[in-house]
């Protein structure tokens, strides 16, 4: 499928799977970038095809090629936007058909390094940019395999709202970045139970169920729940330090008063389920709660002065979740690498402060803060937040992509099984291991290795419809298998 190229004009796009949008990725050959000095740029007129897989920041990125041009005349910008309704651009796709290009998520380890240039080059050279440039938690991610393989843009970092008054009933200190998962355990735990009315209160609400919190809990465990260096992938579902960060997790929501496990809500659409865990926060009966892009949390408005943010708690690794990122790769073997190189890094010093994305360079961070439309107390809690961070972890290259993506059902379906039918965890992770290896074994005789369309893996190699695939129908979840 072919990128479609405009120039100077907004394309509006049908959006479908939007959170696939910029979490998939497509297993490429090859296992590093390449590491070369930089070409020096070509002499005479130079024309740059730059890739975008975002909507949202199309029009934006057109103006400021308009900009780029105006004070580079030999330099032509030509946009090839992808937002298909059908399927989600490769890595792959981007190094054929672009010079350049933005990308949500980071290249994944062992596929697609080939795909893209090492950037340490450029940045080594180049006498306006450097390491300090930028926050340290946003470069990170753009190493892989000791390679600086992007150049980030923006960086959103996972953060909990809590409520100020529930602490200081309970005379508990409010957490602070850098805490630790028994610090949050213990708050969760010890925060009251019930409110003044009689009325059932929460330690821990998820913005939907908590199996959406599951893969989360288990990274900060540590934990690697797919063996990249098979291939394809293999999981790791029952291996020992999974099983015993599933069961930490499981024992944490167990715990009395921690958070509504409503395994009946499995069969209420997530925007029921949104609606009642968001009544929970707004009535004062949740303690902590997952701060998503909710426009009801106005923070700084004497509303919610009772109301603070706070990452999630450091894990056992020293890393903390990132929500999502943004970065910019140069395609390998394009022929206007160095042109590539200042159109990108013209980019990342022109970010701006939306979709809760804080802007990766710390020059356009600060410039910006003042225009966060959240409100200024949220604003600098993010950007504290990404300030103070050294290292992170995302789901974006922890595993979600392509087909691996669609398999995560397998472990939200053990979760159920667990919480709704006593099935012992190990004996549910067991289970799950097995149903990914006939998976698997599908995608692999039906050549699905490298598809971009979730909906045509889902019905390939997931193909009962009495399969209670939890993730993946969001608005009919499946009851609990028997």
């Amino acid at each position: 499928m072919c990128l479609k190229k405009i120039k100077g004009t907004w394309t509006v796009y049908a959006k479908r799977f939007l959170p696939v949008l910029f979490l998939l990725f497509v297993a490429c050959a090859g296992s590093t970038p390449q590491s070369e000095p930089p070409p020096e740029a070509p002499e005479g007129p130079v024309t740059i095809r730059f890739g975008t897989v975002s909507e949202s920041f199309l029009k934006e990125i057109q103006e400021l090629a308009i900009q780029y041009e105006s004070d580079h005349p030999d330099v032509t910008i030509e946009m090839y936007p992808h937002f298909s309704q059908e399927e989600v651009v490769s890595v792959e796709t981007l190094r054929q058909e672009t010079d350049c290009f933005e990308r949500f998520g980071v290249i994944r380890p062992g596929h697609e390094l080939s795909s893209v240039m090492a950037l340490q080059p450029f940045l080594d050279r180049d006498a306006e940019l450097s390491e300090d440039s930028f926050f340290d938690a946003a470069l990170d991610v753009y190493q892989v395999d000791g390679a600086l393989v992007g150049l980030p843009a923006a960086i959103e970092p996972k953060l909990l709202a809590y409520d100020k008054r529930l602490f200081d009933q309970a005379g508990l200190d409010y957490p602070q970045q850098g805490w630790t998962l028994d610090e949050f355990r213990n708050a969760a735990v010890g925060l009251p139970t019930q409110s003044a009315d009689g009325q059932s209160v929460y330690g821990f609400v998820p913005d939907l169920t908590q199996t959406g919190m599951l893969i989360d809990f288990m990274l900060l465990n540590g934990v690697e729940i797919f063996a990249y260096q098979d291939s394809p992938a293999q999981a790791r579902f029952n291996h020992p330090d999974v099983i015993e960060a599933f069961e930490w997790y499981i024992d944490l929501i167990r715990q009395p008063g921690v958070g509504p496990n409503f395994v009946g809500e499995l069969s209420l659409d997530h925007s029921e389920q949104f609606d009642q865990r968001h009544e929970l926060t707004l009535t004062g009966r949740a303690g902590m709660w997952t701060l998503g892009r909710d426009p009801f949390y106005v923070f700084g408005s004497p509303k919610m002065a009772h109301v603070g943010a706070v990452p999630f708690p450091k894990g056992i690794n020293g890393k903390e979740l990132i929500e999502r990122t943004r970065g910019y790769h140069i395609s390998a073997e394009t022929d206007v690498a160095q042109p590539c190189w200042e159109w990108i890094k013209f980019l990342t010093a022109n970010e701006t402060l939306t979709e809760f994305l804080i802007p990766a360079r710390i020059d356009a961070a600060e410039a910006e803060l003042v225009k966060f439309s959240d409100g200024p107390e949220l604003a600098k809690a993010r950007l504290e937040v990404v300030r103070n961070m050294e290292s992170g972890v995302g789901k974006p290259y922890d595993f979600f992509g392509d087909w691996l993506y669609v398999s995560i059902g397998f472990l939200d379906i053990a979760l159920v099984d667990v919480m709704s039918n006593g099935v012992p965890a190990e004996e549910a992770l067991q289970t799950a291991q097995q149903e990914f290896s006939d998976y698997r074994s599908c995608i692999i005789e039906n050549d699905l290795l490298e598809s971009t369309d979730p909906i045509q893996i889902f019905e390939n190699c997931i193909p009962n419809p009495d399969h209670p695939f939890l993730f993946w129908e969001p608005a009919v979840l499946r009851a609990p298998r028997e």
